[in-house]
């Protein structure tokens, strides 16, 4: 089952963010890139975690009216996907590239060690 798992979520991060580019003409939802999809084992529940380039409070709005907007996607989903039943939609912020950018500003300060 694991192995189905991971296609499910493979698919569903390609079809969200087709749907998310092509779909969705909220202007609240800036420039958003969906990062990664967990599906519980049921396949009932997908958690889209969700990469917004922006201000904190650009990424709050992104976030909120996505998740509005989460049975727009998911009907739209629903017609591109083939499972018995489409998963219900929860949205999140996905705070990996910010982490990424932190831990390499604390990289690149570090005191430079001579090497001996």
């Amino acid at each position: 089952m694991k192995a189905r798992l991971v296609q499910v979520e493979s698919m569903l991060v390609e079809k969200i963010s087709g749907i998310l580019r092509r779909e969705v003409t909220d202007p609240r939802v800036g420039f958003a890139t969906v990062t990664r999809v967990r599906v519980s084992p049921d396949l009932n529940e997908a958690y889209v975690d969700v990469s917004v380039l922006g201000s904190p409070e650009e990424q709050a709005l992104t976030i909120e009216a996505l998740q509005k907007g989460a049975g727009f996607i998911q009907h739209h989903l629903g017609k591109q996907i083939h499972l018995r039943r489409t998963p219900h939609l929860h949205f999140a912020l996905d705070h990996t590239p910010e982490e990424a950018i932190r831990l390499t500003h604390i990289i690149d300060e570090a005191p430079k060690g001579t090497g001996e």
